[in-house]
């Protein structure tokens, strides 16, 4: 198969997004762990299961294609280096080939699990089916095109044709348009709702509250996986092999962004309350306070307290955590408590 002079040979590739893939693998592999942890370990009496479940489903996916990946470098390199036609470039390169369809198949699913989880969060932090409508057509239209991606990859199978991904030019751009437009909109949706519900609560707070850092953490993993699928399709519409590297960093890129928003937010609000705490007990004038607090009463108005048992509740995202910033069950002295009566809608 032709390379081009300045492009990198297609089996070169393949040895250096293995070796990348699994370096951030093992870093994915680290921060499930340690999100699982903290799954387990909250201070709330239950454990999210399907947090844990969904999770799994993404080390599960990022495991399965970085094996496939090492499978497939084995093939091409060592069992079918002298007999498969065109040698190990024609190898890499085919788009019909079984391993590459099965790595694929694996990308493909994870890209939707992820891109529907984005959707999901932003449902539930504003309510409202009409702000989710767009992103979840551009959902549907990822899938759409996936199943259209992967029809024309079975028809080319069926006739033997040694078609390369740049010959699905179509349908892979539409596939990456749809998936960068799903995260940004929802990503960008989720992230002005808190942003707006943490700029009204600031007011009845004197330290930053669990949204700043609810907010930051959104933005960073959004950026983290926006900034690694623009660079691969910048790559495959310059029609560079050197695609293929940055199409497998997404796999464990996806899974970092979702283990990132919960572990930060799990530590964050873990930390300050542990801090907190430690400071009130170490302090001389603790139990005088804490009588004198039992002594007064505080009249607390809630203007709204609804519990939605959702997906991410856990991670900080859902109403849970806006309904934080908002409801107040003690206050630091008898003058604040009219501060603290009564918190803005969310």
């Amino acid at each position: 198969m032709a390379t081009s002079r300045n492009d990198v040979a297609s089996d070169t590739t393949a040895i250096i997004s293995l070796a990348c893939e699994w370096g951030l693998y093992g870093t994915s592999l680290l921060l499930y762990g340690a999100t699982i942890r903290e799954l387990i370990s909250s201070q709330t009496s239950r454990v999210d299961r399907r947090m844990i479940a969904l999770a799994t489903a993404f080390l599960t996916l990022t495991t399965a294609h970085a094996i496939t990946n090492l499978l497939r470098l084995n093939e091409g390199l060592v069992n079918q280096r002298d007999t498969f036609p065109g040698g190990p470039k024609a190898f890499f390169s085919s788009a019909t080939q079984t391993y590459f369809l099965v790595r694929s198949g694996f990308y493909a699913t994870q890209t939707l699990l992820a891109d529907a989880v984005v959707v999901y969060r932003c449902f539930v932090v504003w309510q409202s089916i009409k702000v989710t409508f767009f992103p979840i057509i551009l959902w549907l239209g990822l899938l759409a095109s996936i199943l259209g991606a992967f029809h024309a990859l079975g028809e080319a199978a069926v006739e033997r044709d040694g078609i390369q991904i740049f010959g699905l030019s179509n349908w892979v751009n539409a596939f990456f348009a749809m998936s960068l437009t799903t995260n940004l909109i929802s990503t960008s949706f989720l992230a002005f709702r808190i942003w707006t519900v943490n700029k009204r609560a600031v007011q009845y707070r004197v330290s930053a509250g669990i949204l700043d850092s609810v907010f930051r953490v959104v933005v960073d993993s959004g950026i983290l996986y926006s900034a690694t699928l623009i660079v691969t399709i910048i790559t495959f519409v310059s029609r560079s092999n050197s695609q293929y590297i940055f199409l497998d960093l997404l796999m464990p890129v996806m899974a970092i962004s979702f283990y990132m928003i919960i572990f930060r937010i799990s530590r964050a609000r873990g930390g300050r309350s542990t801090s907190k705490n430690a400071m009130e007990s170490a302090s001389p004038a603790h139990r005088s306070r804490q009588t004198d607090y039992q002594l007064r009463p505080v009249e607390v108005h809630i203007s709204q307290l609804t519990e939605h048992d959702a997906v991410v509740s856990k991670d900080g995202i859902g109403d849970k955590a806006l309904e934080s910033e908002r409801t107040r069950v003690g206050c630091p002295s008898g003058r604040d408590s009219a501060q603290w009566s009564e918190l803005p809608e969310v």
